[in-house]
């Protein structure tokens, strides 16, 4: 049994005590000065109202902290659902061939493809927490997150695609509502300018990485000098053999 333990028990003791003798030290008081209860139980009653209104001010505090105590819970559990997402998606980024199918990837998507995907659900939602816990403001999430964000192709292409789930999700509260309302007007407002880079459509479907275009190229060095140098020593011995047929 802990110290802290035994410290609240012997007060709660002692409260007790002292509220079970009180009415032999009133007795003992009343008996050594002469005390007009009556009096003092009329001043007594004058207190009434103001312990009401203490007790409703404490009621309302009570129900204050078990509001702040639920919304403190809920967050804790989605701050633990965006963790495990978060781990679950950088296992995916780290082997997307081996988490296509999992994850629903386009055939014709490169690895590098994915992980753009990938790394713009992360992003987005680091800047969605942000800005529900008041780290990032609107501005910052505008100018220095969103624009950039909106300036590729690539990034208008991967929210054109999860804009209706994202809207979806705004249900719960009045900032995630805020935060796709911001989001959103920013997608229109990136629309009006040309964008940058080609987007995933626009790529030449690929089945495997980037690197083939040059592994081609590596085996053309190989195949052309090889089937040079084979015509270089053959063809002399293929004359000789027919110059002394000829003769």
């Amino acid at each position: 049994m802990s110290r802290r333990y035994l410290y609240w028990l012997t007060a709660a003791l002692l409260v007790a005590v002292a509220v079970m003798a009180s009415p032999m030290f009133l007795d003992l008081i009343s008996k050594a000065i002469a005390v007009d209860w009556g009096l003092v139980g009329q001043v007594g009653e004058t207190y009434g109202g103001a312990s009401a209104v203490l007790a409703a001010l404490a009621f309302v505090a009570i129900a204050i902290s078990l509001v702040m105590q639920a919304s403190q819970l809920r967050s804790a559990r989605v701050q633990v659902v965006r963790t495990t997402h978060r781990d679950l998606l950088g296992l995916a980024m780290e082997n997307p061939s081996l988490y296509r199918p999992v994850i629903g990837a386009e055939a014709h998507a490169t690895d590098d493809d994915v992980r753009q995907h990938l790394y713009a659900v992360l992003w987005m939602n680091y800047m969605s927490l942000a800005f529900e816990e008041r780290v990032v403001f609107e501005s910052s999430l505008r100018k220095e997150m969103l624009r950039g964000m909106f300036t590729s192709q690539s990034g208008r292409d991967w929210w054109e695609r999860v804009r209706d789930a994202w809207h979806d999700g705004t249900r719960g509260s009045r900032a995630e509502r805020k935060f796709y309302e911001i989001v959103e007007s920013e997608y229109r407002r990136a629309l009006t300018s040309e964008p940058s880079g080609l987007s995933w459509e626009e790529r030449p479907g690929r089945l495997i990485s980037p690197g083939s275009a040059r592994s081609k190229r590596k085996w053309w060095v190989v195949v052309v000098p090889t089937a040079v140098a084979v015509v270089v020593l053959l063809v002399p011995r293929v004359g000789r053999r027919l110059y002394r047929r000829g003769q």
